[in-house]
């Protein structure tokens, strides 16, 4: 498995675990944002890669932050430039300022 392929894995596993500890079911999560379940559970086993807008729809349906969901901080294999490629004021971007800027998304 290459670092893609784990990032929407883990991506999937996060949603999958935060949505069931919140009690919502894949039909509801799916219709909720107008998705279809399969659809969903493609999402959870990493096999459908989310668009951001499905992601902030996710996040405000289950009630957290986009930085919840990304497998950031848990990922040893990861550098954040890795994974996410941000100019802010051409300025290094470190964990805590792109958890900052998610929260301001939100």
């Amino acid at each position: 498995m290459n670092d893609e392929e784990l990032f929407y894995n883990d991506l999937g596993n996060n949603i999958s675990s935060i949505r069931t500890k919140k009690g919502i079911s894949q039909d509801d999560l799916a219709k909720e944002i107008g998705l279809s379940r399969p659809s969903i559970a493609n999402i959870e086993k990493g096999k459908q890669r989310p668009s951001i807008f499905t992601l902030m729809q996710i996040c405000n349906l289950l009630g957290v932050g986009l930085y919840e969901l990304l497998p950031l901080s848990s990922q040893e294999n990861f550098e954040i430039g890795n994974v996410i490629s941000l100019d802010i004021n051409k300025s290094e971007l470190n964990t805590t300022s792109f958890k900052k800027f998610l929260d301001n998304l939100k």
